[in-house]
């Protein structure tokens, strides 16, 4: 499982890279992170409202926003 996490964030990482404004790789990017306990939850937070601020309707980056805000 956590070789798998890897892989999926070096992924994010290189989209991210090449886009930087790509809404739904950053909250993807984020809830990788969580998953492998990289982030706080106020950083997932950060990352979703970046999205957000970016695509205001990527459905996805609303509700990790509200997943991390629980947290």
């Amino acid at each position: 499982h956590e070789a798998l996490l890897g892989q999926a964030a070096k992924a994010y990482q290189r989209a991210l890279l090449y886009r930087p404004d790509h809404a739904l790789a950053m909250v993807r990017m984020a809830a990788v992170q969580w998953e492998s306990a990289d982030i706080r939850a106020y950083e997932g937070v950060g990352a979703c409202q970046r999205a957000i601020e970016i695509d205001g309707a990527c459905a996805e980056a609303h509700m990790y926003l509200g997943f991390f805000l629980c947290q």
